[in-house]
């Protein structure tokens, strides 16, 4: 069971959308910018949680990161599973605290995307994402695998294409108060839906934006949070 004591102690986000810095560049920016938030130095900082990188070739990100921002952390890890990445570096990020493999963690992930590989490219990367055997040779990419899926949950449980493009609609009213969203132009569900086809269910609004950018945030335990900066969480 995890120690009940482990907090957030700190967050920072750059600029999203087309920026003129390396991946590397802008981690190291995020970085100074959450542990400015928290209150604590980088050599305060014993754990380091990173995620992959689609422009960088480095297949060791986590200690990639330490030596380009001059780190000696105790615990390294990198992890890679899409869109559950984040919440699985908070997850991480605890069982390290728990089990005194450190005790201040900075979880960050950041990349380049937009102005290192494109729109385009993703897509074309998005191709090699699928299964060799299985996926690849018919087609698959992971806009239609994820296509598939929502069309059978919305003939299972009786959805309407609407109740889909609701979630684009309200996400973009939060996007329009985020001082660096990418999009601040709120849309509506009839935006949405009249938008051109990318994958059965989806319009092109439903899908994934391609963007540069980096977020962060760092984990300890509520006694180390004492000293630092605001409230954790």
């Amino acid at each position: 069971m995890l120690n009940k004591g482990i907090v957030i102690a700190g967050v920072g986000e750059t600029e999203q959308g087309k920026l003129d810095a390396g991946s590397f560049e802008l981690l190291a920016e995020v970085t100074k910018t959450t542990l400015d938030d928290a209150g604590v130095t980088l050599g305060e900082v014993d754990g380091l949680i990173t995620a992959f990188s689609f422009v960088e070739s480095t297949l060791m990100h986590s200690t990639t990161l330490a030596d380009y921002l001059g780190m000696a952390p105790g615990y390294f890890a990198s992890v890679a599973v899409g869109g559950a990445t984040a919440p699985l570096m908070a997850v991480q990020a605890a069982m390290a605290i728990d089990a005194g493999l450190a005790e201040v963690v900075l979880c960050v992930r950041g990349d380049n995307t937009r102005s290192g590989i494109s729109s385009s490219g993703m897509i074309a990367m998005a191709r090699e994402m699928s299964h060799g055997a299985f996926e690849g040779p018919y087609g698959l990419t992971t806009i239609g695998g994820y296509g598939l899926l929502a069309t059978r949950y919305m003939y299972e449980y009786n959805v309407p294409q609407e109740a889909l493009s609701a979630v684009v609609a309200t996400q973009s009213e939060h996007a329009a108060l985020k001082w660096n969203a990418m999009l601040r132009d709120p849309v509506t569900i009839e935006d949405v839906m009249n938008d051109r086809w990318i994958a059965t269910p989806f319009h092109a609004m439903d899908c994934s934006l391609v963007s540069d950018g980096a977020a962060a945030f760092l984990v300890t335990t509520a006694e180390r949070d004492a000293s630092m900066r605001p409230k954790p969480v």
